[in-house]
């Protein structure tokens, strides 16, 4: 019997299909593995990027309002050298004069970073506005009264002179105040006559006791009374030590205030007066600094007597 033949074998490995096959999977890997490459090293370029941004802005906020960062406290920074203002320095009031013919004059004083005082003449066209104005600025407001002078020169409007009545002129001196409202005390318009009459001077102090008003004597006059009538009367009292611009240039009106500053170191305090000037409201510009420096304190008028 014959011998059968056994079917050749086909040899083992891959055939043709199966080749192809794995040569897309392996594409397919190699594509991945290259997108993760790309993807990671664009990730990493991005953060590093970011982090570069985020480091420079940490530093400028280092320098700037990080609340990482402690900022020096107020107590911290260098104090001045200057002496110390306490409610015991030397106190020196400055006032404003012959206030109410102009708003525009005004304006500079009302502006002034400091107390000061303004004293208004009465029933002038800007007497009211002026007054209320300094209020609101926290200014200090007097009533400034016209009395008759030694040169026969009107006093103006609101004046008050040796020979009226007595009911006369307590009528005119409230009518004056009524005129500048919110005023707390009062001072002499020129006045170089009636200020040495002791018995105008004395009726005046009655009614400024009455009213509870203060009275600076603002010595148009070296032989006025009014000053130690005042005090006869139990009236709050001063007198002006320094007229600030009798002569109307800056350097000397600045050697004024030092005056006036040198002044209140000796005796306590000191009361200067002005008028509304564009020289004198420029140096009063400086007046806070002058004065801190010395260690004396600027105040309104009625805040000489304290609280």
């Amino acid at each position: 019997m014959a011998n059968k033949k056994k079917p050749a074998r086909r040899p083992s490995g891959l055939t043709g299909g199966k080749l192809g096959s794995l040569f897309w999977l392996l594409a397919i890997v190699g594509l991945m593995i290259i997108s993760a490459v790309l993807y990671f090293s664009l990730d990493l370029s991005a953060n590093r990027k970011h982090h570069s941004r985020n480091v420079s802005q940490a530093q400028r906020l280092s320098t700037a309002d990080s609340p990482l960062v402690p900022r020096p406290k107020p107590t911290d920074r260098p104090r001045s050298q200057g002496p110390r203002i306490t409610n015991n320095s030397p106190k020196i009031a400055i006032i404003i004069d012959d206030l109410g013919y102009s708003l525009e004059r005004a304006l500079p004083f009302l502006g002034l970073p400091c107390s000061i005082t303004l004293s208004v003449l009465p029933s002038l066209p800007y007497s009211a506005p002026i007054a209320r104005k300094a209020k609101e600025e926290g200014k200090g407001v007097m009533m400034h009264l016209p009395m008759e002078s030694k040169t026969g020169k009107e006093p103006g409007p609101g004046a008050v002179t040796m020979e009226m009545p007595s009911p006369e002129l307590r009528q005119q001196i409230a009518e004056d105040l009524e005129s500048v409202p919110g005023a707390t005390g009062v001072n002499n318009h020129m006045g170089s006559l009636g200020s040495e009459d002791r018995a105008l001077s004395r009726r005046i102090m009655e009614y400024m006791k009455e009213r509870d008003l203060f009275f600076i004597d603002s010595r148009t006059s070296p032989d006025s009374v009014l000053g130690a009538v005042a005090l006869e009367c139990g009236v709050r009292c001063l007198c002006r030590a320094i007229f600030l611009d009798h002569e109307d240039q800056p350097d000397r009106i600045r050697e004024k205030l030092v005056e006036a500053a040198d002044l209140a170191l000796k005796q306590g305090m000191a009361v200067a007066i002005g008028h509304p000037r564009p020289n004198t409201a420029l140096v009063l510009q400086e007046a806070v600094t002058l004065f801190s420096g010395k260690g004396v304190q600027l105040i309104t008028a009625d805040d000489l007597w304290g609280e």
